[in-house]
Order: C-alpha cells, then sequence, then structure tokens
C-alpha cells in the first residue's frame, strides 16, 4: 500500500488558526482557518462541549490536499453572565478508505466571551493662553509689482521721444554726435505717439 492509502497508527497533527477562540461583546463573531498540509484529502469535523451556545456554519466537510477552509463560529449567548466561562471546540481529521473512514488527528480549542476593550479617547489638543494667531491684512495703499516696471520703461522712452522732437535742429555748439536731423524728428513723432496710445488705452 501507498503511504496515501495505508491506515496511520498514530495521529498526525491538526494545524487550526486561530489555536484561542475570544469572542468579543460588540462582535463575537470568528473565522477559523483549519490546514490540511498532507497529500491526500481529510474529512472535518466540528463539535463543542456547549454546542447550543454557539452556531458553526460548516460542522461537517472535506479539505482538499494542500489546501484549507474557512469555518465561521458565531456566539449565540452574549451577556454578561457568560464573560470568562471558557468552552472547548473538538476538530477532527478523518482519512477517506474504501471500507469507510478512520480518524487521523484531534485538536482543541479552547472558547471564551471576552470584553470588548474600549476604543481609546482621542486628545484634543489646546492653543497655549499665550499663542496668538496672526491675522491676515490688507492694505489699501498700492503696492509695486512687477507689471509696473513695463509703465516706467514706456514713460522713459516717452520722455526721450519728446527730447528729440523739442531739440533745435541748428544746435553745431553742441557738437555732432548729438545734432538732430529731420528724420529722426519723424522716428521720434512716430515712437512718441505708440507711447501715448500705449498709456492711455
Amino acid at each position: 500500500m501507498t503511504a496515501s492509502t495505508q491506515k496511520p497508527s498514530f495521529e498526525w497533527p491538526v494545524f487550526v488558526f486561530p489555536e484561542t477562540l475570544n469572542f468579543e461583546e460588540q462582535n463575537p463573531k470568528l473565522v477559523v482557518t483549519l490546514y490540511n498540509t498532507y497529500d491526500f484529502p481529510v474529512v472535518f469535523t466540528v463539535s463543542c462541549s456547549a454546542a447550543r451556545k454557539y452556531a458553526v456554519v460548516d460542522v461537517k466537510g472535506n479539505i482538499r490536499p494542500r489546501s484549507c477552509v474557512d469555518i465561521v463560529v458565531r456566539h449565540k449567548e452574549v451577556c454578561k453572565q457568560n464573560l470568562g466561562k471558557r468552552d472547548k471546540f473538538r476538530i477532527d481529521l478523518f482519512q477517506q478508505y474504501e471500507n469507510g473512514m478512520q480518524k487521523i488527528g484531534s485538536r482543541d480549542i479552547i472558547s471564551q466571551l471576552v470584553a470588548s476593550a474600549p476604543e481609546p479617547e482621542q486628545p484634543v489638543a489646546q492653543l497655549p493662553a499665550t499663542l496668538q494667531i496672526p491675522q491676515r491684512q490688507t492694505s489699501l495703499s498700492p503696492t509695486r509689482t512687477s507689471h509696473d516696471l513695463p509703465n516706467l520703461l514706456v514713460l522713459l522712452i516717452g520722455m526721450v521721444c519728446v527730447i528729440v522732437v523739442c531739440w533745435p535742429e541748428d544746435n553745431n555748439s553742441v557738437g555732432r554726435f548729438l545734432t538732430i536731423t529731420t528724420s529722426h524728428k519723424l522716428v521720434a513723432s512716430y515712437i512718441l505717439g505708440l507711447v501715448t496710445f500705449i498709456v492711455f488705452r
């Protein structure tokens, strides 16, 4: 016979999580995971020492090789009198043979009803009495921004154009580099017109 069909002469370990069932008052329901770590399928059964106090979704079922199943267990008698009272669940594993099943292992799990942990109060942070929150003040006085720089440049160009237009043509005494011709005045007048349009638009 192979290892999967030979009847075991000892009990195989049963792996289950969690190992202790602590049901809380506010949420008296837990999920128990039962593992089959072996290379053959097994049959499980769930029994309890106080069956009337609990509701088990699957009290019997199959687990494939190298697989696991989840068993939902709910505490039905949630009251102050049952706080701290311990009960016992037993999980039995069986291996299927041609002529029937044989028990290969068992595991006992202690269960009890516990009080729900109180939620921690969130501390309220208080500002010191000397701490003053700065208030945002809006000034009515105009402030100079980067948008004012082009206006100053336009005004400066306009002033230069006015000086060129008003500069006398006969200025030999000043020097030939400062001689203003009619062409210069026409160009200055054109630029001055553009500056006037920009300023008063």
